[in-house]
């Protein structure tokens, strides 16, 4: 009997090294703590959206929801992948953007920041005449003295989130014909002047504005001039780039032509000088597009053309 019990110890022996070497050991591995948190429109929001949250090495999380916190290891992790979140909103960002380290016993805080669906829109809503609205549809030709300016007005705005705000690229154009009038040609000079082209209320900035004729690649610079001749349309652009505020009802006006060289400056994109005495018919349509970053509703971007004006200007006999 003594035999046989040598072999068996020998065994258990084995299997108590084996469990040796495969029981973790006692000392705990440190952890941390991952916490990410949502907001939308700079509040606090609650709901489902998915994430990845990733190491430097080891092992990546997956989040479903925020709030919600997670155990992690002492690692250099990254928030991303983000998916899902507030109904009509999309991710501005994530705070801080950047790897954070998880310390021991620490807490770390990844915040996902979205906004409700920006939609800038513009459409036309009528011609003035130094200030005073032409009626829209009217086909009425309107007698026009040198020194008076053409205007054109837009209605804009940009949804989402109140108080927030969206930098929106904008273009406006205008078409512009000498129909009839004593001399084959006229002169037209392109001013573009800064404060031609402005918004009511006031916006957060205006960065720029570039004019442009037929095409959308050279910009023209003021002071240009040239001819256009009886009965041969040409098409003009001004490019501006604006801070708006979001929800804000923007008025936009453009003074798009004066019709000769006045004192003071009459603060116009174009200025058309007519030097012959004589009545000059001019006709006139304007339209305008809108762009902006994440726009969730591009249809309502361009305005088409609006009705046309039309312009007798008499120039008397000196």
């Amino acid at each position: 009997m003594k035999k046989r019990l040598v072999p068996i110890y020998s065994v258990l022996a084995a299997v108590i090294i084996l469990l040796a070497f495969l029981t973790p050991s006692c000392v705990p591995t440190e952890k941390g703590t991952i916490e990410v948190k949502a907001t939308l429109c700079g509040a606090a929001w609650e709901g489902l959206v998915n994430y990845t949250l990733t190491p430097a090495s080891g092992w990546s999380i997956n989040g479903t929801c925020a709030p919600r916190n997670f155990i992690a290891a002492v690692s250099s992790w990254t928030c991303g992948n983000v998916s899902g979140g507030p109904y009509g909103a999309y991710l501005v960002g994530i705070d801080p953007p950047s790897a954070q380290t998880v310390a021991a016993n620490g807490t770390t805080t990844f915040t996902l920041n979205f906004e409700l669906g920006q939609d800038a829109s513009i459409e036309f809503t009528n011609w003035t005449i130094n200030g005073v609205p032409v009626p829209v549809g009217s086909f009425e030709i309107y007698q026009v003295s040198p020194c008076d300016i053409i205007d054109a007005h837009f209605h804009q705005k940009v949804n989402g989130c109140a108080g927030h705000n969206a930098t929106v690229n904008e273009t406006s154009s205008l078409g512009l014909m000498y129909a009839d009038g004593p001399t084959e040609t006229v002169n037209i000079t392109i001013a573009n002047d800064w404060c031609a082209l402005n918004k009511t209320p006031e916006p957060l900035d205006k960065f720029s504005q570039l004019f442009f004729v037929e095409d959308y690649e050279t910009p023209i610079p003021p002071g240009t001039g040239g001819p256009i001749t009886k009965g041969v349309g040409i098409a003009v652009h001004v490019k501006t780039s604006w801070l708006l505020e979001k929800q804000e009802e923007y008025t936009k006006t453009i003074n798009w032509l004066g019709f000769s060289e006045c004192e003071p400056d009459q603060c116009v994109l174009l200025d058309l000088t007519l030097l012959q005495p004589g009545s000059y018919l001019f006709w006139a349509i304007a339209w305008a597009e809108v762009a902006l970053v994440g726009d969730v509703n591009p249809a309502n971007n361009l305005t088409g053309y609006s009705d046309p004006i039309y312009l007798n200007v008499t120039v008397p006999q000196p």
